[in-house]
C-alpha cells in the first residue's frame, strides 16, 4: 500500500506541476486517463466482431460489424435446398448480435459475386429466422445472397450459392431380365429353338414427380414370339386385359396405377418362345416394351440375347 500511495502521490505531483497547481485540472486528467484505461481494455477484450470507424465527425463515432467468427461460421453453413414445385428453400445458422437479415436475389448464376448492386432485395427478415423460401419462375437459374443486419448496419454479405429452378416431371426407368428357360431358373445357359423363356420387365420412377396412368405396349423385335395371356405383375391394378399383338396392349384400361417417387420397383413377368430360322450356329432375340404415362413415355429394350440355332458347323482347321 505504501508504494501504491507514493505512486499515487507523484502522478499528482506530476499532473499538479503540469497545470500549474490547479487541482481541478488535476482531477480532471486523472479522471480522463482512468476512462481511456478502460476503454483500451475493453476493446482489447472484446473479440467477438471486428469494428470500423466510418466516422468520427463532431466527436460521434459510428462502428460497422465487418467479420466475425458467428459470420464466418455461416458462410460456411449456407445451405439451399432447390426441390421441384418451382420454390427454392434457403437455410443458414442464426447470427448473434444479428437484429434482421436481407435476402437478395439475381437472375442469373453469380458464382462468387457479392456486389449487392447485380441483386434485387426480395425479403427482410427479423434476426430470429434463419430460413426464406422463394418462388420464381421456373426455367431459370438464380443466384441468393443473405446477409445479416446489426443496430442498422448491414455486415458482410452471405453469398448462398446458385438454384436451377425445375419443373416436377417423372423419369421412368427400366430394365429387362431373364428368370428361366423352360421353368428352369436361367444362369447364363445356353438358350436354343422352340425354348420357352421367361421375362421380367422391372421399372421405377426416378423423377420429381409421379407418373400418372401407366400402361405398357409390348412389341416383338426378333425371334421370339409373345405368348398371351402369361402377364402378371405387381402394380396396383391386374396387369390384365390385354389386347393387340405386336405391340401388345397389357392393361387396355391404361391404368396399371400411378408410379409415385417412393424408391419401389415394379414388375411385369411374361412368357415368350423363342426361334430362329437362321442356318448360323449363334443367333439373337430381342423385345422392347414401352411404358406410356401422362405426359411422357419410356422405351426398354429386351436383349438382344444369344440364341444357339442352325445347323450349320464350325468347320475344322
Amino acid at each position: 500500500m505504501e508504494e501504491f500511495s507514493s505512486g499515487n502521490k507523484n502522478l499528482i505531483d506530476q499532473a499538479k506541476s503540469e497545470t500549474g497547481g490547479n487541482i481541478t485540472q488535476v482531477a480532471g486528467f486523472v479522471f480522463l486517463a482512468i476512462v481511456a484505461l478502460f476503454y483500451f481494455f475493453a476493446e482489447m477484450q472484446a473479440g467477438s466482431k471486428q469494428a470500423e470507424i466510418l466516422d468520427n465527425q463532431e466527436g460521434v463515432i459510428r462502428k460497422k460489424m465487418i467479420n466475425s467468427p458467428n459470420l464466418e461460421q455461416a458462410k460456411k453453413n449456407l445451405s439451399i435446398f432447390n426441390p421441384c414445385g418451382e420454390r427454392v428453400e434457403l437455410s443458414w445458422p442464426l447470427v448473434s448480435d444479428s437484429t434482421q437479415y436481407n435476402v437478395y436475389r439475381s437472375r442469373q448464376a453469380r458464382a462468387g459475386s457479392f456486389s449487392l448492386s447485380d441483386y434485387d432485395q426480395i425479403a427482410q427478415l427479423s434476426g430470429t429466422s434463419n430460413s426464406y423460401t422463394d418462388a420464381p419462375s421456373v426455367g431459370a437459374s438464380y443466384s441468393y445472397v443473405i446477409s445479416s443486419m446489426n443496430n442498422g448496419q448491414e455486415a458482410e454479405p452471405l453469398y448462398s450459392g446458385i438454384a436451377f429452378n425445375e419443373i416436377c416431371k417423372p423419369a421412368i426407368i427400366g430394365v429387362m431380365t431373364i428368370l428361366t428357360v423352360n421353368d428352369i431358373a436361367y444362369i447364363n445357359q445356353n438358350i436354343h429353338n422352340d425354348d420357352q423363356v421367361k421375362i421380367r420387365l422391372t421399372f421405377g420412377n426416378t423423377g420429381s414427380a409421379t407418373a400418372s396412368n401407366v400402361h405398357i405396349e409390348h412389341s416383338v423385335i426378333k425371334n421370339m414370339s409373345y405368348l398371351p395371356g402369361t402377364a402378371v405383375g405387381s402394380a396396383p391394378n391386374n396387369v390384365l386385359p390385354e389386347g393387340g399383338y405386336n405391340p401388345v396392349v397389357w392393361n387396355e384400361s391404361r391404368d396399371l396405377g400411378d408410379k409415385t417417387t417412393d424408391g419401389k420397383n415394379w414388375h411385369i413377368d411374361f412368357q415368350a418362345r423363342v426361334y430362329s430360322h437362321s442356318l448360323q450356329p449363334v443367333d439373337t432375340f430381342a423385345d422392347k416394351t414401352v411404358i406410356y404415362y401422362d405426359g411422357g413415355s419410356a422405351v426398354v429394350n429386351g436383349g438382344p440375347w444369344l440364341l444357339r440355332t442352325g445347323k450349320a458347323r464350325i468347320p475344322y482347321r
